[in-house]
């Protein structure tokens, strides 16, 4: 993933904060567990996200206190492994695979390369352990990479490609956790409209790097303008707002209302005044 999707840490209290990072954290360690310790290196935001919205309706849990992988000598609070862990760090490490593949074959990257075969043996377990997550990835990135392929000039079409593979990496939590059809349904339309926004801000952000090199980019292509962009930035972020408001939230609603509503939206703020974004997160870097 993209690593954009974060809050706004000047507006959160410090127990909120505490809250983040004891996630990101539980979500890195959850990763080393499941997939070896090279995997953590694909952690980012986004994924610590989707592990606070799987966990939103759920019962509460308790930090435990635990030691970094890079400095021992600290110890902090740290979230044991539930199951919106466990699929946000298969989620992380499915992405972050197919991520990799996609750098290597449109740019021929030869670290991307390197770093994908070291991270084969973990999406495989991923994949055998989330079959149906694994397969909208794949579907999802086959759609997306087809239209940028054909230089496609419609925005709403391959954002909403995008949009719909992150809708549908939650086709195996219902069966993971048991969680209700119609909160399901709400958090399927999260994930949409953050996928979009996601799509979008990445596209907005990387126009310039994407003609020096020579790639698709969906903004070159649809001539769109950034009036056309902040509207739909915000448009998606809008939706995503009033669909959290829907669901029966029991766990992490000021954080996921942060993150949201302050701090993706000072993320589009940036990008659209010209201010390039610092992606992705990484091992041993909370907020």
């Amino acid at each position: 993933m993209f690593g954009y999707i974060k809050p706004l840490v000047c507006e959160l209290k410090v127990r909120e904060k505490a809250l983040f990072d004891a996630n990101y954290c539980g979500l890195c360690r959850t990763i080393g567990k499941k997939y070896g310790q090279s995997a953590r290196l694909a952690l980012n935001y986004d994924s610590a996200f989707i592990a606070l919205l799987l966990g939103s309706c759920g019962t509460p849990v308790r930090a435990e206190e635990g030691r970094c992988l890079l400095k021992p000598q600290r110890r902090r609070m740290i979230m044991p492994a539930t199951k919106a862990l466990e699929y946000a760090a298969a989620m992380n490490v499915l992405l972050a695979w197919y991520k990799l593949d996609d750098d290597w074959r449109d740019e021929r990257s030869v670290k991307a390369k390197a770093a994908s075969a070291a991270f084969i043996a973990a999406k495989k377990r991923a994949e055998k352990e989330y079959p149906g997550l694994a397969g909208a990835i794949k579907c999802g990135l086959d759609e997306l990479s087809k239209l940028e392929a054909e230089n496609c000039g419609e925005l709403d079409k391959v954002c909403d490609a995008f949009a719909n593979l992150m809708k549908n990496c939650l086709a195996d939590w219902e069966k993971a956790a048991g969680t209700d059809e119609k909160e399901l349904k709400i958090m399927r339309h999260i994930a949409y409209n953050m996928g979009r926004w996601v799509y979008l801000a990445d596209a907005w952000d990387d126009r310039e790097d994407d003609a020096k090199k020579g790639l698709y980019n969906p903004f070159a292509s649809s001539g769109a303008t950034v009036e056309r962009a902040e509207f739909l930035m915000y448009m998606s972020l809008n939706e995503a707002s009033q669909a959290l408001d829907l669901l029966d939230i029991t766990v992490n609603r000021e954080l996921l209302e942060n993150i949201i509503r302050l701090g993706c939206y000072k993320v589009t703020e940036d990008l659209i005044s010209g201010k390039k974004r610092v992606k992705n997160g990484g091992v041993n870097e909370s907020i």
